[in-house]
């Protein structure tokens, strides 16, 4: 299904909102690491 491009044209894609995601998805991944005391969050 990626090979398709997920059926989706890549030129119709907002690639503003693909930064938005990448800020987000850095968000999750710091309080699941605070969740499970993973990274920085280790003890």
């Amino acid at each position: 299904m990626s090979a398709d491009h997920f059926a989706t044209d890549p030129e119709d894609v907002l690639w503003g909102k693909a930064d938005t995601l990448e800020h987000w998805n850095s968000r999750l991944a710091s309080v699941t690491d605070c969740y499970f005391k993973r990274s920085e969050f280790a003890e």
